[in-house]
């Protein structure tokens, strides 16, 4: 028997329009007790980190995350698409759990 193991992050593709508030629930449910979670946002072009996201656990025993930015912090971006992930970390294990691209619209 052969069996596949697949540890890739889970997609989720965003649009905003600028200079708007966007907030979105994420539930892994699963438990994330003694978790981190993180998130930035990446130019597309070279991967490299243009900002942090707003990234904080509702429920960390039920793996519910909330990730947002401000009104300012999308109006501060030029219209275009850029990627932004979210990780979450124990210990010295991190994972990318979801990634996707962002758009942001005028």
């Amino acid at each position: 028997i052969m069996a596949t193991f697949t540890s890739l992050p889970g997609t989720l593709n965003i649009k905003v329009k600028r200079g708007d508030t966007f907030s979105t629930r994420v539930d892994f449910s699963i438990a994330l007790t003694g978790y981190t979670v993180s998130s930035e946002l990446l130019r597309i072009s070279n991967r490299t980190s243009l900002q942090d996201i707003t990234t904080e656990f509702v429920d960390a025993a039920n793996g519910i995350v909330d990730v947002s930015m401000t009104a300012e912090e999308t109006e501060a971006l030029g219209a275009g698409t850029y990627i932004w992930q979210l990780t979450w970390q124990t210990g010295s294990q991190v994972r990318t759990a979801i990634e996707g691209f962002l758009e942001v619209v005028e």
